[in-house]
């Protein structure tokens, strides 16, 4: 291939994280489990979520707070590394993300609102990477996570991958040739986030510059936003 072409992109957007456009593959018992916390008729509960970064661990808690928007509106995701000992979790639903970053007095201030939480029925949506007892934490706090419901988020198959990648393609509006998903895959991020903010971009830039779509385009369109790998 000749060498690449460096051009003006868009913003790279990945797609607004909900239930609807998670891409369960090996991971639909996860999917189901938070699904099942939104369910009207579920009073209460505790899911705990680990894996690898890049596993859907984000999603699913993100997707899992808009979805509880319409009884709680203060409902949000909280990044455990940015809150202190001062920090006040409050209900009835507490969503917290990478749980292992949270500093020892915040750790407590945990502990406390999940004991709460099962005494006044909360929904509670927590992940870190590793499962419980694994996790460098208070004693405490690690029995009371491995007291929930607690999954394992495995990666997504190249074939799932490809899947997501032509869906949001025809969303989209166009068809995503196999050989450009393959392209992609070989030689780009591999975290689905990235890989369908890319294909936005494709799309894009050949609506914008009037190119097809192609593996030239997909591999001009990486190098621009400087996420081309050598194999």
């Amino acid at each position: 291939m000749s060498a690449p072409r460096q051009i003006l992109l868009p913003l790279l957007r990945r797609p607004q994280p909900d239930l609807a456009t998670f891409v369960a593959g090996p991971n639909a018992e996860a999917l189901a489990a938070v699904r099942n916390l939104l369910s009207p008729n579920q009073s209460g509960g505790l899911v705990y979520l680990w894996g690898d970064a890049g596993s859907g661990r984000s999603h699913l808690l993100q997707g899992f707070a808009a979805g509880c928007s319409g009884f709680a509106a203060t409902a949000r995701v909280v990044e455990a590394a940015t809150v202190d000992g001062d920090w006040l979790p409050q209900g009835p639903v507490l969503v917290v993300d990478d749980v292992d970053r949270l500093a020892p007095a915040a750790q407590v201030r945990l502990f406390d609102a999940i004991n709460r939480g099962h005494r006044d029925d909360w929904l509670m949506l927590i992940s870190g990477p590793c499962a419980p007892v694994q996790l460098a934490l208070r004693g405490e706090l690690s029995s009371r996570l491995a007291q929930g419901l607690v999954l394992h988020l495995q990666h997504l198959s190249d074939t799932d991958k490809t899947e997501a990648m032509s869906a949001y393609a025809a969303q989209l509006g166009f068809a995503l040739p196999n050989d450009v998903t393959s392209y992609l895959l070989r030689h780009g991020r591999r975290d689905l986030g990235t890989l369908l903010a890319v294909v936005q971009a494709i799309d894009e830039v050949s609506l914008r510059d009037q190119r097809p779509v192609s593996v030239r385009l997909a591999h001009d369109v990486l190098y621009s936003a400087d996420l081309f790998c050598e194999i």
